[in-house]
């Protein structure tokens, strides 16, 4: 005689919940820890979904001891949203845990005043950061380009590293004030912004007079 059965299972309840925030285009990270009572070597299956998780699809441990598993958040755009991760193994069962992921834009960071005589050039250098594992084309925009360059105004961002770029500011009038914005997207990332300041000087051989008037500029970078 025989018997049809019908088993029907499913996950546990997650362990806990676990908040990650980060700024677009950075990284933070959080530390799970896992433990094997048994005194044989296992390995779990890891799973994990979300924006921007970057982590490994195993993760083992010796007999009897304690571990811990990194997992990256590096959100790629701004927003809030949920993720899970969970750890499984035949012999010691399934593990899993909810995820709060919270990505913010990037705050705007100000540059120092940039002075320069005419006829000659002053910068800013500027480090873009890719976290991801792809490389990555960046696009600018530049509404004042006689005074304002993105040197080289091409770039590619490795996978995983970081590129120095210089904001070059050439003044052309001292007599009159001028406003500048320049904007840039990573793709497909988003990017933060850069404000800048830059006035034109005289040459150490001109005498200053009232008329010779800073020259103010301002530069965004979004």
């Amino acid at each position: 005689m025989w018997w049809t059965v019908e088993v029907r299972t499913d996950s546990p309840r997650p362990e806990a919940t676990i908040d990650l925030k980060a700024f677009i285009r950075q990284a933070t990270s959080a530390e799970i820890s896992l433990s094997n009572p048994l005194a044989e070597p296992i390995t779990f299956e890891v799973f994990y979904n979300g924006e921007g998780l970057i982590g490994d699809s195993s993760f083992s441990l010796e007999p009897k001891s304690v571990g811990t598993y990194n997992l990256i958040f590096s959100p790629l755009g701004a927003g809030s949203s949920q993720g899970t991760i969970g750890f499984l193994n035949e012999k010691v069962g399934e593990f899993w845990y909810d995820l709060n992921l919270q990505a913010e834009e990037n705050p705007v960071v100000n540059l120092d005043l940039l002075e320069c005589e005419l006829g000659k050039v002053a910068n800013h250098t500027i480090t873009l950061e890719n976290p991801t594992g792809q490389e990555l084309y960046l696009e600018f925009r530049n509404s004042n380009p006689t005074n304002f360059e993105i040197v080289p105004d091409k770039i590619l961002l490795p996978a995983y590293e970081s590129l120095k770029v210089k904001l070059q500011y050439s003044p052309t009038n001292l007599d009159a004030s001028s406003r500048v914005t320049s904007s840039s997207r990573t793709l497909p990332l988003e990017d933060g912004s850069t404000t800048s300041r830059a006035r034109a000087c005289c040459p150490p051989s001109w005498s200053r007079t009232p008329s010779r008037l800073p020259l103010a500029t301002t530069l965004r970078r979004c």
